[in-house]
């Protein structure tokens, strides 16, 4: 009974072991294929640098690149003053969308007041946009990054 009962104990303990051993293999091989693995994805990012595009202005007296096609396409419409986004209320133009949408809200809520929907919880101050609140904080209260947490 005690042979039987040691067998069992000294069975259940060798398969213990051997999984252990798996298990110690196991992440030795995992740890092997991250190092690969890390040194395949440093050599793709490489690769990917090497293949990105610039554009680059050719405005004389602007240096600045871009590597999307689209941002370079807007900048060119501020160079030559191409405004295709137009008020549909008012005529006006805009060379951005985002613009033209914000001055949208004018004739949606003409008074300034009603517009102000953003509040500084430092003071009484009311805000349009996110931006002009970030201002403020950094001018009226000293503070430079007040949405970073």
């Amino acid at each position: 009974m005690e042979e039987d009962k040691e067998q069992r104990i000294h069975g259940v303990q060798t398969k213990v072991n051997k999984r252990k051993e798996t298990q110690t293999s196991f992440i030795e091989e995992l740890n092997d294929y991250k190092g690969h693995f890390s040194e395949f994805l440093s050599s793709q990012i490489q690769e990917a640098e090497k293949r990105v595009v610039h554009y680059k202005c050719k405005v004389d007296g602007c240096s600045k690149v871009f590597e999307r096609a689209q941002n370079i396409a807007m900048h060119m419409r501020m160079h030559f003053n191409i405004k295709k986004y137009k008020c549909n209320y008012c005529q006006r133009r805009f060379i951005q969308k985002g613009n033209r949408d914000k001055h949208l809200k004018q004739h949606i809520t003409p008074k300034l007041e009603e517009r102000k929907v953003i509040p500084c919880s430092l003071c009484n101050g009311m805000f349009t946009e996110k931006h002009n609140l970030q201002f403020h904080m950094r001018q009226k209260h000293g503070i430079q990054n007040p949405f970073k947490q």
